[in-house]
């Protein structure tokens, strides 16, 4: 578990996560430290996730009164229209807030941020994650960007890092060693080239992983018939 009040607001947070089970314990942590605060809380997830978390919270007494701070968007209808990340939808989010904010409330999000192997994922990330970051800072939030360290590249979660005020694991929390805050301008028409040629590499590498994994399974499956034939005779 991270430890309590390590997260300071203007707090721009990376999460990779690996492990579902601590992410549902981090997130109900950082759920519950809200609730506590007094503050209003957008969580950002898919349906599965809050669920469990929801049901974990309530299991530890808390009641709809005092959860009804707590704001639920689905994230699968927010980060990707038509299999791509869209700008647009995750800029909403921001509208959603605006009536807290006039009332003076503090707030903290929570987002789990779904992703896709579009040629222009990586462009529009960085683009988001760099709106985000100035908005943070400006609004005086904490907020936490989650991305599935299954399924994120290394290449992808060390852009990332560039964004982050902060990096978490499941069970750590560090100043993000990689931040940048002159990286946070959009990106050039040849580091967007740049960035589209390095994904377009990392897609075509991960098909062949894929041929090769499953060309292996074919020989090992052989070999075991082959094996199995000798034996009988």
């Amino acid at each position: 578990m991270i430890e309590k009040g390590k997260m300071r607001a203007g707090s721009h947070i990376l999460y990779i996560f690996n492990q579902i089970d601590k992410y549902i314990d981090n997130a109900v942590d950082f759920i519950l430290d809200g609730v506590l605060n007094n503050e209003v809380i957008l969580f950002v997830d898919t349906k599965e996730s809050f669920e469990n978390v929801f049901k974990k919270i309530r299991k530890m007494g808390y009641n709809s009164i005092q959860l009804e701070r707590l704001i639920f968007v689905d994230s699968t209808e927010t980060y990707i229209i038509d299999n791509q990340f869209n700008l647009k939808k995750t800029g909403n989010l921001i509208g959603l807030l605006n009536p807290y904010f006039e009332m003076g409330c503090t707030i903290r999000t929570w987002g789990q941020v779904l992703l896709t192997d579009h040629i222009s994922t990586l462009e529009r990330l960085r683009i988001f994650e760099s709106n985000s970051d100035e908005f943070i800072l400006k609004s005086n939030l904490i907020s936490v960007c989650a991305y599935n360290g299954q399924t994120t590249s290394a290449y992808i979660q060390n852009e990332l890092m560039r964004t982050h005020t902060h990096f978490m694991t499941d069970s750590e929390y560090i100043p993000s060693p990689l931040y940048d805050r002159n990286y946070l301008q959009i990106p050039s028409k040849e580091e967007i080239e740049k960035q589209k040629s390095i994904e377009k590499q990392y897609r075509n590498l991960k098909s062949i992983n894929k041929r090769l994994a499953q060309e292996n399974e074919l020989i090992s499956i052989k070999n075991m018939a082959i094996t199995e034939s000798e034996q009988k005779l």
